[in-house]
């Protein structure tokens, strides 16, 4: 499995993007896996126009993974590219989804009333763009604005924590524990973090793979390694 970092090509850096840089640890993955031809791979990356456009140009089996669809409470999308059965397994579970098995009212549990509060990203600036999509610049995000409910996936977990909205107040209540922002990414409610900085615990937690997603993807890998295991011919068999 790779997951090239993704710095270059993700939407939460706005300095230094940039999608050729981003590619080369990608086509590097890609052309390691051609010359290996394991049983079984996998690779994990943002979901980027350049990226699914590189995937396609060579071919590659991939899917835009939906992370509410294994359980995670939050609207993470990532591209999964890997063998052909891994990606035909993972597509038909996103298919047959059923609605969400965890919200992040199972998060916020001390949140109560449901309809009082609202779950808003970590950004503090909104994009604005004018006819055509182009982009004109960001303007500070208002409180609330863009927000969710406890009873839908919560925005993209990334370094920055997002924010609990009082809407009764119409005022910011706090920002999300470190805790909190691994339960939306998947994480165990027992899993140890570094105890000694948030900020190690906050950058492993946003550029993590969620966990049921990964359990998901290395589940099927071993299904498809195991068919193709059953299928090898033992040694003392002629050759075909």
């Amino acid at each position: 499995h790779g997951s090239p970092p993704c710095q270059s090509l993700s939407r939460a850096n706005c300095v230094t993007r940039d999608p050729t840089q981003g590619l080369r640890l990608v086509e590097w993955f890609l052309d390691v896996v051609e010359a290996l031809r394991p049983q079984t791979w996998s690779m994990e990356q943002v979901n980027h126009r350049a990226l699914r456009d590189l995937l396609e140009r060579r071919r590659i089996p991939f899917l835009v993974a939906r992370a509410e669809c294994h359980g995670v409470p939050q609207s993470r999308r990532r591209v999964v590219a890997a063998s052909e059965p891994v990606v035909q397994a993972l597509e038909a579970h996103q298919a047959r989804s059923v609605p969400p098995a965890r919200v992040p009212a199972d998060v916020f549990s001390d949140l109560r009333p449901m309809s009082r509060y609202r779950l808003c990203s970590g950004l503090d600036n909104n994009t604005v763009r004018g006819k055509g999509g182009a982009y004109l610049g960001s303007r500070p995000m208002r409180p609330g604005e863009c927000s969710r409910s406890l009873l839908e996936p919560a925005h993209t977990v990334w370094r920055k924590p997002g924010k609990i909205y009082d809407a009764q107040r119409g005022e910011t209540l706090r920002t999300f524990t470190e805790r909190e922002m691994a339960e939306l990414q998947g994480f165990p409610r027992d899993f140890s973090f570094d105890p000694g900085s948030k900020t190690r615990t906050r950058l492993m937690v946003a550029n993590a793979v969620p966990p049921p997603l990964a359990e998901a993807v290395v589940r099927e890998a071993m299904r498809e390694a195991m068919r193709q295991t059953r299928g090898t011919p033992k040694k003392s068999d002629p050759p075909s």
